[in-house]
């Protein structure tokens, strides 16, 4: 389920992943994100996230297989979301 992100504004996007008091997007980069359009999209609403200052972090599927990777995405979203990474006990 996918969690909308609204500022003063209104609304400005959607996420897989939402921390909104640390604005920070996580967003699954599966299959259907492929395409030149999809990727513009995509792009378009980081574009906006962005200029909101929020932070998005893209997953893709090799993030998850790969323990090297996953291990260093952990670690960008724990100092995203202000975690001290020295108490962590990833995998």
């Amino acid at each position: 389920m996918r969690t909308p992100v609204h500022t003063g504004g209104g609304w400005i996007g959607e996420g897989d992943l939402v921390w909104r008091e640390q604005r920070v997007v996580g967003e699954y980069q599966g299959d259907v994100h492929g395409t030149r359009a999809a990727r513009s999209a995509d792009a378009h609403r980081n574009g906006l996230l962005g200029d909101e200052d929020w932070t998005v972090r893209e997953i893709f599927a090799e993030d998850h297989h790969d323990p090297l990777r996953r291990r260093a995405l952990l670690l960008r979203f724990a100092r995203e979301l202000g975690l001290d990474v020295s108490t962590l006990r990833l995998p």
